[in-house]
């Protein structure tokens, strides 16, 4: 009975050996690609606001929750894809078939794995990711406020604070006071104040992260909610105002956003009725997304494996141009319906769930079509490829003893075009005598080999960037009905200094994926055979 469990789930074992450590990588690797701007900001914290280096450290472990739940199920998808498109180009997934296993069983293992991952990210999305948040939220404030004073410019608008909007219009050189104040507070929902002062002052405490402005010689106008055509107006000589409230820590009386709040809490909030309707959508849409997210690991599963299937010939550059594809359209749906939910347009549980659903039934329709055409054409395929190759062993049989018998090419070794194109010699120029390296065939097959994984790498990074960063800023952008075209503008802008981020690490990416390949397929072994080093082999790279 041991020795028939043993033999049952050899499959299985096997399967999963594969795939967990490109799972690992891939979720890695997109984690360390996303936070890798994470970095830079921290990095300038480091330096120019004088955090230490454990603060630093520490604020790099509270954001990597909220790029895992995300990335868990891209490098699903990744993991998948790559796993079966290896299977699938080695001929294996067709010798299974032959031995009579259909391919629903090869995804079984797959799907388990799938749903571990999300079984794991939905802890993480409805019990960490909220802590997480919210701690590096006020750790943020925290250390912005310690020197905020010695970070502010005049004339621009400031936004930092929360629910405040703050303007000034000069500092004195001389004692550091603000000249032309205005503050606008939304801190109160039933009526909104406008302060505008003619001098003031910021004092700040790191310790307990509370921040106040001392306002002098200020008109405080009051307009209510309920009173949209009535004001008031207080002429005032001294106010402190504070920005960020010095209560004790567990007293202080903060409402958090839905991305710091807890997944009780934000189904509580989503069902009381004394609350407004968009705080209860907003509510409602981030409880169903802390599901629908880690979901999505189940749902690239089931697309992802049958587009490995697809891509026997192509490889896995195929594989990941196909992986991105879906992300982005996954994301791209997800953020349409965020809208729609919202705004009230459509109903919060279709919206959460309806990118799930699609890749879903997509995935179902590839695997029966598939499954349909392998019982359909399987051992036809098979004696067609035998006969196929027999036909070309003997054909290419006969054409060597031919041509063993012709003088001309009996006392040649070799073609003398793969000579030229695989030569190591220098060749003379013909004025100066001077060396030079020749741009052979092979240089231009390894370049292009080279060029197509770093436009992969740099199109998948930043695209998956920019979904991701938009889910993000997706509430900002709704709550202040920034126009379609200063977003795209934005983003479009963006995008250098991205490349300028990502671009050694893409090309190191790259560069393995290129002698991946070659070494995959023999081809450096041919190399050598042929007398061509490594060394040389990587000379237009490093070129």
């Amino acid at each position: 009975m041991r020795a028939l469990f043993h033999r049952r789930w050899v499959l299985s074992r096997s399967l999963l050996r594969e795939t967990i450590p490109t799972l690992i990588l891939a979720c890695g690797v997109t984690t360390f690609l996303l936070v890798i701007r994470q970095l830079f900001l921290i990095a300038d914290l480091f330096i120019s606001r004088d955090v230490r280096p454990q603060t630093a450290l520490w604020l790099i472990g509270l954001a990597l929750p909220n790029i895992l739940a995300l990335t868990l199920p891209i490098g699903t998808l990744f993991a998948v894809m790559m796993t079966v498109s290896r299977l699938s180009s080695d001929s294996e997934l067709v010798a299974l078939q032959a031995c009579g296993l259909p391919l629903t069983r090869t995804l079984r293992p797959l799907l388990a794995l799938a749903g571990v991952v999300f079984a794991v990210n939905a802890v993480l999305s409805r019990g960490v990711l909220p802590a997480s948040n919210r701690k590096f939220s006020e750790m943020s404030r925290r250390i912005y406020f310690s020197a905020a004073k010695a970070t502010i410019q005049p004339k621009v608008f400031i936004e930092d604070f929360p629910q405040k909007l703050l303007y000034l219009d000069s500092i004195d050189p001389e004692n550091g006071r603000w000249h032309g104040v205005l503050l606008f507070d939304l801190s109160d929902p039933l009526e909104e104040r406008l302060v505008v002062a003619d001098s003031g002052e910021l004092t700040s405490d790191s310790i307990s992260g509370s921040a106040k402005l001392e306002l002098r010689d200020l008109a405080q106008h009051v307009f209510r909610v309920d009173e949209p055509d009535k004001h008031q107006r207080n002429d005032i000589r001294e106010q402190t105002v504070w920005l960020m409230s010095p209560s004790p820590e567990g007293t202080q009386t903060h409402t958090y956003g839905v991305k710091e709040t807890g997944s009780a809490e934000l189904v509580a909030r989503s069902l009381d009725p004394k609350s407004k309707q968009s705080e209860r959508l907003e509510a409602a849409w981030e409880a169903h997304k802390r599901l629908a997210i880690p979901a999505a690991a189940l749902a690239f599963a089931v697309v992802g494996f049958p587009l490995g299937v697809r891509n026997r010939r192509v490889g896995r550059g195929s594989a990941l141009t196909a992986s991105v594809g879906l992300v982005v359209a996954y994301y791209i749906l997800l953020n349409i319906g965020e809208t729609l939910a919202t705004e009230g347009r459509v109903p919060v549980l279709l919206c959460a769930w309806i990118p799930n659903l699609i890749l879903l039934a997509i995935g179902y329709a590839l695997i029966a079509r598939a499954r349909n055409a392998a019982r359909t054409h399987h051992w036809l395929s098979l004696a067609g490829s035998a006969f196929i190759a027999g036909a070309a062993v003997r054909a290419i049989d006969l054409a060597v003893r031919f041509l063993h018998r012709v003088p001309f090419f009996a006392s040649r070794h070799g073609s003398a075009a793969t000579e030229i194109a695989l030569t190591q010699e220098p060749m003379r120029s013909g004025r100066n005598g001077r060396l030079r390296w020749p741009v052979c065939i092979l240089d231009g097959y390894v370049l292009r080999q080279c060029a197509v994984f770093l436009a992969l790498v740099l199109v998948a990074v930043c695209a998956l960037w920019l979904v991701v960063n938009l889910s993000e800023e997706l509430e900002h952008i709704r709550t202040n009905h920034v126009p379609l075209l200063t977003v795209a503008s934005y983003y479009l802008v963006s995008l250098p200094q991205i490349l300028h981020d990502i671009l050694p690490l893409a090309f190191l990416i790259a560069f393995l994926g290129t002698a991946t390949v070659l070494e995959r397929r023999n081809e450096t072994t041919a190399l050598k055979a042929s007398g061509v080093s490594v060394t040389r082999v990587v000379t237009p790279l490093l070129a």
